[in-house]
Protein backbone atom coordinates (compact mmCIF):
# COMPACT_ATOMS: atom_id res chain seq x y z
CA UNK A 1 0.00 0.00 0.00
CA UNK A 2 1.33 3.67 -1.17
CA UNK A 3 4.28 1.84 -2.79
CA UNK A 4 5.21 2.57 -6.79
CA UNK A 5 3.16 -0.46 -7.60
CA UNK A 6 4.00 -3.22 -10.33
CA UNK A 7 5.47 -1.30 -14.07
CA UNK A 8 5.02 -3.02 -17.34
CA UNK A 9 6.85 -2.41 -20.69
CA UNK A 10 5.01 -3.19 -23.67
CA UNK A 11 5.76 -2.40 -27.25
CA UNK A 12 3.71 -1.86 -30.23
CA UNK A 13 4.96 -3.00 -33.61
CA UNK A 14 2.80 -0.61 -35.78
CA UNK A 15 0.03 1.60 -34.85
CA UNK A 16 -3.57 -0.06 -34.00
CA UNK A 17 -6.37 -0.85 -31.34
CA UNK A 18 -4.67 -1.12 -27.79
CA UNK A 19 -6.79 -2.89 -25.20
CA UNK A 20 -5.90 -3.17 -21.37
CA UNK A 21 -7.82 -5.95 -19.86
CA UNK A 22 -7.85 -6.45 -15.82
CA UNK A 23 -9.05 -8.95 -13.40
CA UNK A 24 -8.43 -9.75 -9.96
CA UNK A 25 -8.83 -11.55 -6.69
CA UNK A 26 -12.12 -10.99 -4.83
CA UNK A 27 -12.23 -9.18 -1.95
CA UNK A 28 -15.27 -7.99 0.15
CA UNK A 29 -13.88 -5.09 1.14
CA UNK A 30 -13.90 -3.48 -2.62
CA UNK A 31 -11.02 -2.23 -2.78
CA UNK A 32 -9.47 -1.33 -6.30
CA UNK A 33 -6.63 -1.19 -8.57
CA UNK A 34 -5.28 1.56 -9.81
CA UNK A 35 -4.27 1.25 -13.71
CA UNK A 36 -2.35 4.02 -15.76
CA UNK A 37 -0.74 3.72 -19.04
CA UNK A 38 2.09 5.97 -20.16
CA UNK A 39 4.22 7.23 -23.18
CA UNK A 40 7.92 5.97 -23.76
CA UNK A 41 8.39 9.70 -21.75
CA UNK A 42 6.38 8.23 -18.69
CA UNK A 43 3.89 10.83 -19.90
CA UNK A 44 0.30 9.69 -18.49
CA UNK A 45 -2.08 8.80 -21.56
CA UNK A 46 -5.20 7.45 -19.55
CA UNK A 47 -6.10 5.75 -15.93
CA UNK A 48 -8.40 3.87 -14.64
CA UNK A 49 -9.18 1.26 -11.92
CA UNK A 50 -11.06 -1.84 -11.33
CA UNK A 51 -13.08 -2.72 -7.93
CA UNK A 52 -12.02 -6.34 -5.96
CA UNK A 53 -15.62 -6.73 -5.43
CA UNK A 54 -15.75 -7.70 -9.25
CA UNK A 55 -15.81 -11.61 -9.51
CA UNK A 56 -15.00 -10.71 -13.42
CA UNK A 57 -12.16 -9.39 -15.37
CA UNK A 58 -13.31 -6.33 -17.84
CA UNK A 59 -11.44 -4.63 -20.51
CA UNK A 60 -10.86 -1.06 -18.71
CA UNK A 61 -9.20 0.77 -21.65
CA UNK A 62 -9.57 0.58 -25.48
CA UNK A 63 -7.77 3.03 -28.10
CA UNK A 64 -5.64 3.84 -30.60
CA UNK A 65 -2.23 4.26 -30.11
CA UNK A 66 0.90 4.87 -33.00
CA UNK A 67 3.50 2.61 -32.37
CA UNK A 68 6.24 2.85 -29.60
CA UNK A 69 6.86 1.98 -26.48
CA UNK A 70 4.60 2.21 -23.51
CA UNK A 71 4.05 1.52 -19.68
CA UNK A 72 1.46 0.31 -17.55
CA UNK A 73 1.53 0.38 -13.49
CA UNK A 74 -0.57 -0.82 -11.45
CA UNK A 75 -1.11 0.06 -7.78
CA UNK A 76 -3.40 -0.07 -5.08
CA UNK A 77 -4.40 0.37 -1.35
CA UNK A 78 -4.49 -1.55 1.31
CA UNK A 79 -7.90 -3.21 0.82
CA UNK A 80 -5.86 -5.07 -2.09
CA UNK A 81 -2.86 -5.66 -0.73
CA UNK A 82 -1.55 -9.28 -1.35
CA UNK A 83 -4.49 -9.55 -3.70
CA UNK A 84 -4.26 -11.58 -7.12
CA UNK A 85 -4.71 -9.38 -10.09
CA UNK A 86 -4.36 -10.46 -13.70
CA UNK A 87 -2.98 -7.38 -16.20
CA UNK A 88 -3.60 -8.82 -20.07
CA UNK A 89 -2.87 -6.32 -22.73
CA UNK A 90 -3.81 -7.23 -26.54
CA UNK A 91 -3.08 -5.31 -29.83
CA UNK A 92 -4.71 -5.54 -33.06
CA UNK A 93 -2.66 -3.22 -36.19
CA UNK A 94 -4.68 -1.84 -37.82
CA UNK A 95 -4.89 1.89 -40.18
CA UNK A 96 -8.11 3.08 -39.25
CA UNK A 97 -7.91 4.02 -35.62
CA UNK A 98 -6.84 6.95 -34.17
CA UNK A 99 -3.45 7.79 -32.99
CA UNK A 100 -3.46 8.93 -29.39
CA UNK A 101 -2.72 11.74 -28.63
CA UNK A 102 -4.36 13.33 -31.39
CA UNK A 103 -6.01 15.47 -28.31
CA UNK A 104 -5.38 19.21 -30.36
CA UNK A 105 -5.28 20.55 -33.63
CA UNK A 106 -1.18 20.44 -34.14
CA UNK A 107 -1.41 16.64 -33.96
CA UNK A 108 -5.02 15.89 -35.37
CA UNK A 109 -5.13 12.73 -37.56
CA UNK A 110 -5.53 13.03 -40.65
CA UNK A 111 -8.26 11.07 -42.42
CA UNK A 112 -9.14 10.23 -46.48
CA UNK A 113 -12.64 11.25 -48.15
CA UNK A 114 -14.77 8.21 -47.07
CA UNK A 115 -12.15 6.12 -44.96
CA UNK A 116 -13.80 4.91 -41.84
CA UNK A 117 -11.14 5.39 -38.55
CA UNK A 118 -12.57 4.30 -34.95
CA UNK A 119 -11.94 6.07 -31.95
CA UNK A 120 -12.41 6.77 -28.27
CA UNK A 121 -12.93 9.63 -25.78
CA UNK A 122 -10.96 8.38 -22.66
CA UNK A 123 -12.15 10.97 -20.32
CA UNK A 124 -14.78 13.39 -19.65
CA UNK A 125 -13.86 16.70 -20.59
CA UNK A 126 -10.88 16.98 -22.26
CA UNK A 127 -9.90 18.84 -25.06
CA UNK A 128 -10.90 15.18 -27.56
CA UNK A 129 -10.11 13.55 -31.03
CA UNK A 130 -9.19 15.63 -33.86
CA UNK A 131 -9.21 15.06 -37.43
CA UNK A 132 -7.30 16.77 -40.31
CA UNK A 133 -9.35 16.75 -44.12
CA UNK A 134 -8.60 17.78 -47.00
CA UNK A 135 -11.39 18.72 -49.34
CA UNK A 136 -9.60 18.50 -53.28
CA UNK A 137 -12.83 20.49 -54.59
CA UNK A 138 -15.73 22.43 -53.30
CA UNK A 139 -19.11 20.89 -52.44
CA UNK A 140 -20.87 19.74 -49.65
CA UNK A 141 -19.36 18.28 -46.95
CA UNK A 142 -20.88 15.85 -44.58
CA UNK A 143 -19.70 13.28 -41.47
CA UNK A 144 -21.22 10.30 -40.89
CA UNK A 145 -20.44 9.24 -36.92
CA UNK A 146 -21.89 5.72 -35.35
CA UNK A 147 -21.18 4.57 -31.82
CA UNK A 148 -20.76 0.78 -31.25
CA UNK A 149 -22.24 -0.59 -27.85
CA UNK A 150 -24.47 2.84 -27.47
CA UNK A 151 -26.86 2.99 -24.78
CA UNK A 152 -30.53 2.57 -24.90
CA UNK A 153 -31.04 5.94 -23.08
CA UNK A 154 -28.07 7.63 -25.87
CA UNK A 155 -24.50 8.98 -25.46
CA UNK A 156 -23.72 12.56 -25.43
CA UNK A 157 -21.64 13.95 -28.10
CA UNK A 158 -20.00 17.00 -29.59
CA UNK A 159 -18.99 18.13 -32.83
CA UNK A 160 -17.03 20.84 -34.21
CA UNK A 161 -15.76 22.06 -38.07
CA UNK A 162 -13.10 24.41 -38.04
CA UNK A 163 -10.82 25.87 -40.63
CA UNK A 164 -7.43 25.65 -41.74
CA UNK A 165 -6.46 28.50 -38.99
CA UNK A 166 -8.95 26.66 -36.61
CA UNK A 167 -11.37 29.23 -36.81
CA UNK A 168 -14.86 27.67 -35.95
CA UNK A 169 -17.71 27.41 -38.67
CA UNK A 170 -19.79 25.27 -36.81
CA UNK A 171 -20.37 23.22 -34.06
CA UNK A 172 -23.04 20.77 -33.15
CA UNK A 173 -24.43 18.41 -30.46
CA UNK A 174 -26.29 14.79 -30.50
CA UNK A 175 -27.43 12.50 -28.29
CA UNK A 176 -26.95 9.15 -29.88
CA UNK A 177 -28.70 5.58 -29.38
CA UNK A 178 -27.66 3.39 -31.87
CA UNK A 179 -25.14 2.15 -33.91
CA UNK A 180 -26.92 3.38 -37.44
CA UNK A 181 -24.92 6.40 -38.85
CA UNK A 182 -25.41 9.88 -38.42
CA UNK A 183 -24.82 12.91 -40.31
CA UNK A 184 -23.36 15.50 -37.37
CA UNK A 185 -21.82 18.20 -39.26
CA UNK A 186 -23.59 18.88 -43.05
CA UNK A 187 -21.79 21.82 -44.48
CA UNK A 188 -20.98 23.42 -47.92
CA UNK A 189 -17.22 24.14 -48.42
CA UNK A 190 -14.97 25.63 -50.35
CA UNK A 191 -11.44 23.20 -51.39
CA UNK A 192 -8.78 23.07 -48.68
CA UNK A 193 -7.82 21.93 -45.33
CA UNK A 194 -10.16 21.62 -42.17
CA UNK A 195 -10.58 19.89 -38.63
CA UNK A 196 -13.15 17.48 -37.21
CA UNK A 197 -12.83 17.74 -32.91
CA UNK A 198 -15.04 15.31 -31.48
CA UNK A 199 -16.13 15.66 -27.50
CA UNK A 200 -18.13 13.52 -25.40
CA UNK A 201 -20.03 13.57 -22.43
CA UNK A 202 -19.10 11.25 -19.41
CA UNK A 203 -21.70 8.65 -20.82
CA UNK A 204 -19.66 8.69 -23.70
CA UNK A 205 -16.29 8.03 -22.20
CA UNK A 206 -14.64 4.38 -23.24
CA UNK A 207 -17.13 3.96 -25.93
CA UNK A 208 -16.19 3.33 -29.68
CA UNK A 209 -17.10 5.07 -32.02
CA UNK A 210 -17.11 5.64 -36.28
CA UNK A 211 -16.41 8.67 -37.90
CA UNK A 212 -16.29 8.81 -41.77
CA UNK A 213 -15.66 12.44 -43.36
CA UNK A 214 -17.71 12.27 -46.85
CA UNK A 215 -17.73 15.08 -49.80
CA UNK A 216 -21.45 14.03 -50.66
CA UNK A 217 -21.98 12.86 -54.44
CA UNK A 218 -24.85 13.79 -56.69
CA UNK A 219 -27.16 11.31 -56.79
CA UNK A 220 -27.04 8.97 -60.24
CA UNK A 221 -30.62 8.20 -60.15
CA UNK A 222 -32.28 8.28 -63.96
CA UNK A 223 -35.50 8.47 -64.85
CA UNK A 224 -37.51 7.26 -68.19
CA UNK A 225 -40.84 8.06 -68.80
CA UNK A 226 -42.98 6.38 -72.18
CA UNK A 227 -46.64 6.83 -73.67
CA UNK A 228 -49.19 4.79 -72.59
CA UNK A 229 -51.95 3.21 -74.48
CA UNK A 230 -54.83 1.96 -72.76
CA UNK A 231 -57.81 -0.19 -74.14
CA UNK A 232 -61.42 1.28 -73.50
CA UNK A 233 -63.38 -1.99 -74.11
CA UNK A 234 -61.13 -3.31 -71.15
CA UNK A 235 -61.77 -0.26 -69.04
CA UNK A 236 -65.31 -0.25 -69.05
CA UNK A 237 -65.24 -3.69 -67.24
CA UNK A 238 -62.66 -2.89 -64.55
CA UNK A 239 -59.81 -0.71 -63.85
CA UNK A 240 -55.95 -0.86 -65.26
CA UNK A 241 -52.46 -0.80 -63.87
CA UNK A 242 -49.88 -0.19 -65.89
CA UNK A 243 -46.14 1.20 -65.09
CA UNK A 244 -44.77 3.89 -67.27
CA UNK A 245 -42.05 5.60 -65.43
CA UNK A 246 -39.13 3.74 -64.34
CA UNK A 247 -36.11 5.04 -61.82
CA UNK A 248 -33.01 3.80 -61.95
CA UNK A 249 -29.28 3.65 -60.57
CA UNK A 250 -31.08 6.05 -57.65
CA UNK A 251 -29.28 6.16 -54.03
CA UNK A 252 -32.01 6.24 -51.52
CA UNK A 253 -35.38 5.76 -51.15
CA UNK A 254 -37.01 6.18 -54.34
CA UNK A 255 -40.69 8.16 -54.05
CA UNK A 256 -43.40 9.37 -56.73
CA UNK A 257 -45.81 12.30 -56.24
CA UNK A 258 -48.74 12.75 -58.48
CA UNK A 259 -48.52 16.94 -59.54
CA UNK A 260 -51.31 17.17 -61.82
CA UNK A 261 -53.64 15.30 -64.26
CA UNK A 262 -57.15 13.58 -64.12
CA UNK A 263 -58.65 12.33 -61.23
CA UNK A 264 -59.44 9.04 -62.39
CA UNK A 265 -55.58 8.36 -62.40
CA UNK A 266 -53.88 7.73 -59.52
CA UNK A 267 -49.82 7.37 -58.75
CA UNK A 268 -48.91 4.62 -56.11
CA UNK A 269 -46.20 6.68 -53.93
CA UNK A 270 -43.37 3.56 -53.38
CA UNK A 271 -44.28 2.28 -56.71
CA UNK A 272 -44.64 4.80 -59.22
CA UNK A 273 -47.50 2.40 -60.97
CA UNK A 274 -50.46 3.95 -62.18
CA UNK A 275 -54.13 2.87 -61.63
CA UNK A 276 -56.75 4.00 -64.08
CA UNK A 277 -60.05 3.25 -62.54
CA UNK A 278 -63.00 1.73 -64.34
CA UNK A 279 -64.85 4.21 -66.99
CA UNK A 280 -62.36 6.31 -67.58
CA UNK A 281 -63.72 7.81 -71.03
CA UNK A 282 -61.42 7.77 -74.45
CA UNK A 283 -59.16 10.51 -74.87
CA UNK A 284 -55.56 11.68 -74.16
CA UNK A 285 -54.42 12.52 -70.46
CA UNK A 286 -51.20 14.24 -69.28
CA UNK A 287 -49.98 13.10 -66.12
CA UNK A 288 -47.43 15.40 -64.16
CA UNK A 289 -45.29 13.20 -61.87
CA UNK A 290 -42.16 13.84 -59.83
CA UNK A 291 -39.96 11.26 -58.97
CA UNK A 292 -37.60 11.56 -55.97
CA UNK A 293 -34.78 9.64 -54.72
CA UNK A 294 -33.74 10.43 -51.34
CA UNK A 295 -30.05 9.88 -51.21
CA UNK A 296 -28.37 8.39 -48.00
CA UNK A 297 -25.05 8.97 -46.41
CA UNK A 298 -22.70 9.53 -48.83
CA UNK A 299 -25.18 10.53 -52.18
CA UNK A 300 -27.77 13.50 -52.43
CA UNK A 301 -31.14 13.77 -53.06
CA UNK A 302 -32.17 14.11 -56.18
CA UNK A 303 -35.56 14.80 -57.92
CA UNK A 304 -37.43 15.09 -61.49
CA UNK A 305 -40.51 15.76 -63.23
CA UNK A 306 -41.82 13.97 -66.03
CA UNK A 307 -44.81 14.39 -68.18
CA UNK A 308 -46.58 10.63 -69.36
CA UNK A 309 -49.50 10.92 -71.77
CA UNK A 310 -52.19 8.63 -71.61
CA UNK A 311 -53.66 7.64 -74.37
CA UNK A 312 -57.58 5.62 -73.92
CA UNK A 313 -59.23 4.52 -77.13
Amino acid sequence: NGDEGDWYKVSLPKAGKFQIVVGGEYSSDGGNWHVELSDSANSSLWDGYHSSDSIVSETLLTMGLPAGTYYISVTGGWSVEELEYSLTPKFEASSSWETERNDDVVHADPVGLGKAVRGTITENGDEGDWYKVSLPKAGKFRVAFSVQDASSDGNSWDFELRSSSNALICDSFHTINTKSAHAVITRSLKAGTYYVNVHGGWSATGKVYVLRPLLVKANPMKVSAKPAKVSYAKLKRSGRSISPVKASKAKGRVSFKKLSGNAKIRVNSKTGKFTIKKGLRKGRYAIAVKVTAKGNMQYASKSKKVKVRVVVR
